[in-house]
């Protein structure tokens, strides 16, 4: 679970990701750090993996099909418990490598509005471009986002110029000229160009 977690997670994120009593999550967490697999971060109170590698060669353990009922089971848990959670950035991770990829949608949509809020519009990029490549294998994709496929090219393409990343902007709003709904508006298509 903390490997495909992916970050440290503190007592109570374990404790409800495993769903062991307290007590025996105390064991098997005594046990790991005792192994050196995993090491205490006492500043913060987390567990995290001693070494990188380490959560690489437990995450090879699993099989696709393993691996995708983890994190089925870590977005259940972030879904229920967002304060667990690093934000909804994190849980569509979670959900799409569950293969649930509509919520995981939402998710990364949701996460780039909160990043373009702080001005922080090289992430927000980011999770549009994770919402972009989910686009297509999401049967009512405009539906749930609330808004066209072109409108999510626009805000990746001025989310990526507002981080300095032209090249990207550029073939974001190159993508999105393209669309329908902004090839057939004179207007918006000039203040896209």
């Amino acid at each position: 679970l903390l490997a495909a977690l992916g970050r440290p997670a503190g007592f109570e994120l374990m404790q409800v990701l495993s769903r062991y009593p307290p007590e025996e999550l105390a064991v098997a967490l005594h046990s790991t750090v005792d192994a050196a697999i995993l090491t205490v971060d006492r500043e913060t109170s987390t567990y995290r993996f001693r070494h990188a590698l380490l959560a690489e060669a437990v995450l090879d353990q699993f099989l696709p099909g393993e691996r995708a009922a983890v994190h089925a089971i870590i977005a259940e848990v972030l879904g229920q418990w967002p304060t667990l959670s690093t934000g909804p950035g994190e849980l569509g991770y979670h959900q799409a490598a569950a293969g649930d990829l509509s919520p995981a949608l939402s998710s990364y949509l949701a996460a780039a509005n909160d990043a373009e809020r702080v001005y922080a519009f090289g992430e927000a990029g980011g999770y549009l471009e994770r919402a972009l490549d989910l686009w297509a294998r999401v049967p009512d994709a405009a539906e749930r986002a609330g808004r066209s496929r072109g409108d999510v090219l626009v805000g990746a393409a001025q989310n990526m110029g507002g981080a300095g990343d032209f090249d990207r902007a550029v073939a974001y709003a190159t993508a999105a000229l393209a669309e329908p709904e902004i090839a057939g508006d004179p207007e918006r298509g000039a203040q896209l160009w």
